[in-house]
């Protein structure tokens, strides 16, 4: 289970890999959070998802055209719109393949197709190598960042404003 992950926070990086520009930091008193270089449950990280430019414009034509993608900042930890508050971010951070589709925290994501991708320079896991639990920085050989498959929702917070937040997906382990 991933709960630490470096998010991509160079605009430069981010734009030359993930081809969309970072998103703008949101007037929520964020900044510091936004900042950070290593990310926990709670926390605030970059995402990717799909949009529907044009689709409310009224025209059949727009209807038509694919969805685009634009990146927003969103919190570690999947809260879907009827959570109480954002407690339950600290254990729905990671959903399993095998029950995204059924857990009554992810499934509504998952039914309204809200997959993103979550752009990160590494992951740290615990390494057991020395015979006890070391975290350990995971990044890809070639240097560049790597997209995490992820599920976003919408959560209105006591104060009436939006909150997105994400989850990753995760797949069994496969040992040979």
């Amino acid at each position: 289970m991933c709960a630490r992950f470096d998010p991509v926070i160079r605009p430069e990086r981010f734009k030359q890999v993930f081809g969309t520009e970072m998103p703008a930091q949101p007037n929520t008193g964020l900044a510091k959070a936004l900042d950070a270089t290593e990310v926990f449950p709670g926390g605030f990280a970059p995402i990717i998802r799909a949009t529907t430019h044009g689709l409310s414009s009224g025209h059949i034509e727009a209807d038509l055209d694919p969805p685009g993608h634009e990146a927003a900042w969103a919190m570690f930890g999947l809260l879907p719109p009827w959570a109480k508050d954002t407690k339950l971010c600290r254990s729905t951070y990671n959903a399993r393949t095998a029950t995204v589709d059924t857990k009554p925290s992810f499934r509504d994501a998952w039914a309204a197709h809200k997959h993103c991708i979550i752009p990160a320079e590494a992951i740290t896991e615990p390494g057991y190598s020395s015979g006890k639990a070391v975290p350990t920085r995971i990044a890809c050989a070639d240097g560049l960042p790597m997209g995490i498959a992820g599920l976003w929702s919408r959560w209105m917070a006591p104060d009436g404003n939006p909150m997105d937040s994400f989850t990753m997906i995760l797949g069994g382990s496969h040992v040979t």
